[in-house]
């Protein structure tokens, strides 16, 4: 309730007036003292509770408090009174009015401190000022009041005496605590409060000074500080300004300190060193230690307040430059979205680094607030809808901090976790007195909203001059759209047509003469524009365009065309016939013909190999999925033929890689050409081709087609760099033992795997044993490559041994396997899978290590007339590796063997296609000293030019030669031949697979100076191996 100015000044006067006449009465008629003092102190009650009545202010606990200390102090007045005037004490003290009085100064205290409490919460310089100044006084009290009394010889009296001075300092600090708030001695009631303690405090000095020269007496000037501290408490409860004091005042930015404060902290601060000087003046150092201390004491608090003011200062320079920053990101922003980015970047400067926030910005549109953003669907409420708005007013309230609950739910959900949201006006355009054009709302703590407010209102203001510059932007490029428009589409490649009911063009952009050959006349048929033969087409499009619920959408007409067959274009539709300012169908045609035909291309390359031109895996895949169905409603056979080209790797080695991709393509030729135009082949990698083939009508049929296919494969292709040959394995696969189309893949898999096991140029059809076999396979391959990991193999040795005498030059390093499962494993087995997984090139090289450090320990552990040499296989991946003569450098010098110690044996193969590279290796590695070998002579293509072109020093016999010459006169002559040549080359020559001593004396007859075989050892291990070599050399 708010009370009436002249209602204000009433009761002031009043009061005033009545307490006047009663300080008249109580100075004139010393005999009404003890009536007149206690009206007085009632009247200070009474004052304070009827202001309370009067207006109600939101806390009254610190005003109750204060009329009871105001009550207690009137009783202790007329305590005080009554012992002297009835009971004929003079002066007495201590006494029962000492304890009702000093029972007012922790009221008072409490009082005042609830008062600072409501009011300004936290102010840490407020706080300083205060204790400044009370310290100061506190000092002085010290001096002249509380040290004098502890020289009297009664204990109570000299506490009670002390308690007078400490209540009033307790006092004091809480008042100044009040007035050093934002707006203390602007309000009347903290002035009119100040007045009354500056009464009680001066009486109590002066009465304290009175007790200790015993010269104090009721009724003398001293009574009117007392008097002026009734009146001035009294009057501010009875002033409106009283309800301010109980609440908080609105935030205000840290400004440099006010003059008064100014003053009386300095003057504070200059006590305790006046003091001292005057001590040092009159040579008295009674009170020095205190002087110092106090000094020290006062020095601290106005350094620390300093430091507050430097931190206040240094916040404000931040906040300036924020402001500086986000007004210049905000003058550089073009639309709505940079705006709310670069709005929130700034909050987050001005709010501080770390402190949780949440930003939104809105402007008022129509009877919505709508918030500044460029997303589509902006959060939106009713104006109105958010109480704490209504004390938003230009001019008047700008700013308020209101909590979350209090908030509609869009708005609540979007501040979930925030303690409060302030609520700031823009500066822009209203539609009335107390709805603003716009607001800025930040959640955060409110401590931090609260430091921060004066800065987050002129970002405000910002954001609203730039929400006005680009809503102005908006307005001119609106008005400016239409003439942009009209140019556009005058330059524009699409064709913009607006069609009326009857499908008579109304409206044809300049770039329609291109698309329909002449520009459209007024009043023409969309329809007679198009070819005769698609007219009915576009007449019916034309019809669901104007049917379809939609008011856009877009089709595509196929067209015919004079030449390049057909063209294509994409129509676009607006249906506006309803718009008055259009009725008809907006068109917009585009010729897509170009886009279209670059996807059929960009389609046919995703399922067609681009070398053959043949159909990829992908598609083939699918074609076989479709007749693996066909094939079970028909009840014929659905086949596929996996062809793989043997060697292919050596056409690309030997002619490099134009002549290969030369042979895929004339063998793609061949395929396609052998099957039905109903067939399909593909090519699914590499060297791998697939046909598939349907409705077959027995296997006999595929057999034949099998047998034919391997025989075309296998004639004569001409390429650009001349002719050659290849062959190929084919695998076959039928849909009656497959169920899907990975099975009937996986199936002719294995077929043209088995066909490549059985040789060169073979075909086979799937068995289901294939698929066991191949499960063993893949287990023995997986378990190879954990073997080769782990160094399971182990070497074993066969002598070579010289046939005249039967003493051993030679051990052939032999790798074994052995295995849990299948025992030992022989080479014949695992060296293929080496070869195919690859794992050949780590096993040789771990081979090639081992064998030259057990020849190494054999040569260190013997003397011996000839040493002993290793021999080592080598496999064409080995040879084709990059780094195998590197590898065989290392091992040599990693033994300390010299280069003759060791001999490499290569198959015919390795040597077949007289790679450059091979041959430069083969050359470096006699460099090195190594001796090389052909291992298996005869079984392959053998030719005599390798001995005459190639760095060769050894050929064994293959043992298939040898096993026949104690029975075979023709194997005889042909081994003697091979002798002879050998001979003639100089290159030296050892038979294989020797077993009985009538093979021994042939070889011998015939010229053949070494051998190895069963007779003279099996493969032994290293141990067994270095004994019989001790064996041999001590004969």
């Amino acid at each position: 309730m708010a009370a009436r100015p002249e209602l204000t000044w009433r009761l002031a006067a009043g009061y005033s007036a009545w307490i006047a006449v009663l300080a008249a009465g109580y100075f004139t008629r010393p005999d009404w003292h003890l009536v007149t003092w206690a009206l007085i102190s009632l009247t200070c009650v009474a004052g304070i509770i009827a202001g309370i009545v009067l207006y109600r202010p939101s806390r009254i606990w610190p005003w109750v408090l204060l009329a009871a200390a105001n009550l207690a102090y009137g009783s202790g007045d007329t305590t005080y009174n009554v012992l002297t005037t009835y009971f004929g004490a003079t002066n007495p003290f201590p006494s029962v009015a000492d304890a009702l009085y000093l029972a007012t100064y922790p009221l008072f205290a409490i009082g005042l401190a609830g008062f600072s409490r409501y009011r300004t919460r936290r102010d840490p310089g407020a706080v300083i000022d205060a204790l400044i100044v009370t310290g100061a006084v506190a000092l002085l009290s010290w001096v002249f009041l509380i040290r004098p009394m502890r020289a009297e010889d009664d204990p109570l009296s000299r506490i009670v005496g002390m308690a007078y001075p400490l209540g009033d300092v307790l006092m004091l600090l809480m008042l100044a605590r009040l007035v050093f708030s934002p707006d203390g001695i602007r309000n009347p009631s903290v002035r009119l409060l100040a007045v009354g303690t500056a009464g009680i405090f001066a009486s109590d000095v002066v009465y304290g000074l009175l007790q200790l020269n015993g010269s104090w007496s009721v009724g003398s000037g001293v009574d009117v500080g007392w008097l002026v501290f009734y009146w001035a408490w009294g009057l501010a409860a009875l002033w409106p300004s009283m309800r301010g004091l109980t609440n908080p005042l609105p935030h205000k930015p840290a400004n440099l300190l006010p003059l008064y404060r100014l003053i009386l902290i300095s003057a504070a601060a200059l006590i305790p060193p006046v003091l001292l000087l005057t001590e040092v003046i009159i040579h008295d150092q009674s009170f020095i230690r205190a002087g110092i201390v106090a000094t020290i004491i006062l020095f601290t608090l106005v350094i620390l307040r300093l430091a507050g003011v430097v931190r206040t200062h240094r916040r404000a320079v931040e906040r300036e430059r924020a402001l500086r920053a986000s007004a210049a990101d905000l003058v550089g922003a073009l639309d709505l979205g940079q705006i709310r980015d670069r709005m929130q970047q700034a909050v987050g400067r001005l709010v501080g680094e770390g402190v949780p926030h949440r930003t939104l910005a809105a402007v008022g549109r129509d009877d919505l607030m709508v918030e500044v953003t460029d997303d589509p669907a902006p959060l939106t409420w009713p104006r109105g809808s958010i109480t704490a708005t209504h004390l938003v007013r230009l001019g008047k309230i700008p700013t308020t901090i209101t909590p979350v609950a209090e908030l509609p739910d869009p708005l609540a959900e979007r501040f979930r976790g925030s303690g409060s949201v302030l609520i700031c006006a823009l500066a822009a355009k209203r539609v009335s007195a107390t709805q603003p054009g716009g607001v800025l709302m930040v959640g955060a703590e409110k401590v931090a909203l609260g430091a921060s407010q004066d800065a987050l209102e002129t970002l405000a203001a910002q954001i609203a001059l730039a929400v006005g510059r680009v809503d102005l932007a908006e307005e001119v490029g609106r008005r400016k759209s239409e003439a942009y428009f009209r140019t556009l589409v005058h330059n524009s490649f699409d064709v913009i047509l607006i069609v009326d009911e009857g499908d008579i063009v109304r409206y044809a952009s300049p770039s329609a003469a291109a698309m329909f050959g002449e520009p459209p006349q007024p009043g023409q048929l969309l329809p007679e524009l198009v070819e005769e033969t698609d007219r009915g087409r576009v007449i019916a499009s034309l019809g669901r365009m104007r049917a379809y619920d939609s008011a856009e959408g877009h089709e595509e007409w196929r067209l015919s065309a004079d030449s390049d067959g057909e063209v294509f274009w994409e129509v676009r539709y607006a249906n506006l016939r309803s718009d008055q300012t259009v009725k008809g169908l907006v068109l917009t045609l585009r010729d897509v013909t170009a886009r279209r035909r670059l996807e059929a291309e960009l389609r046919h390359r995703a399922f067609h190999d681009p070398l053959t031109g043949l159909a990829n895996r992908p598609l083939f895949a699918d074609r076989v999925a479709h007749a693996l169905a066909r094939s079970r409603r028909t009840g014929k056979l659905a086949a596929v033929v996996f062809v793989d080209l043997d060697d292919f790797k050596i056409v690309n080695d030997t002619l490099g890689h134009s002549a290969g991709d030369g042979l895929l393509v004339a063998v793609a030729n061949r395929l396609a050409g052998s099957v039905r135009s109903a067939d399909t082949a593909a090519r699914l990698g590499g060297d791998e081709f697939a046909l598939l083939l349907e409705d077959v009508d027995s296997m006999a049929d595929l057999e034949r087609i099998a047998a034919g296919l391997t025989d075309t494969l296998a004639m004569p292709y001409t390429l650009t760099d001349g002719t050659t040959r290849a062959t190929a394995s084919v695998g076959i696969a039928t849909s009656a033992e497959s169920d899907d189309v990975d099975e009937m893949l996986r199936h002719a898999d294995l077929a043209v795997y088995a066909a490549k096991a059985a040789g060169r140029r073979q075909w086979c059809r799937f068995q289901p044993e294939l698929h066991t076999g191949m499960l063993e396979s893949r287990a023995l391959s997986a378990q190879l490559e954990e073997a080769v990991r782990s160094d399971e193999f182990r070497l074993h040795y066969q002598p070579i041994v010289e046939l005249a005498d039967d003493r051993i030059v030679a051990m052939e390093a032999l790798a074994r396997w052995p295995t849990r499962r299948h025992g030992v494993v022989l080479p014949e087995r695992f060296i293929t899978l080496a070869e195919e997984t690859g794992h050949i090139v780590q096993l040789g090289a771990w081979v090639l290590q081992r064998a030259t450090a057990d020849l190494a320990a054999w040569r260190r552990s013997g003397d011996w007339p000839t040493p002993p040499y290793v021999s080592v296989n080598v496999s064409a991946r080995q040879l084709h590796d990059g780094g195998f003569v590197a590898g065989v450098r290392a091992a040599l010098e990693s033994a300390q063997l010299p280069g003759e110690a060791l001999v490499l044996e290569l198959t015919e193969s390795v040597l077949m296609g007289r790679h450059d590279q091979v041959e430069a290796d083969l050359r470096a590695l006699k460099d090195l000293g190594v001796r090389l070998a052909i291992d298996d002579f005869g079984t392959g293509y053998s030719s005599l030019s390798y001995l005459r072109e190639l760095p060769i020093d050894v050929i064994k016999i293959d043992k298939s030669f040898v096993r026949g010459i104690a029975r075979n006169q023709q194997d005889l002559r042909l081994l003697e031949g091979i002798i002879r040549i050998t001979d003639t080359f100089g290159v030296q020559l050892i038979a294989e697979g020797i077993e009985t001593a009538q093979q021994r004396d042939l070889l011998i007859e015939i010229g053949c100076g070494f051998g190895q075989g069963y007779l003279f050892s099996k493969p032994v291990a290293p141990g067994e191996a270095e004994r019989l070599l001790v064996a041999s050399n001590d004969r």
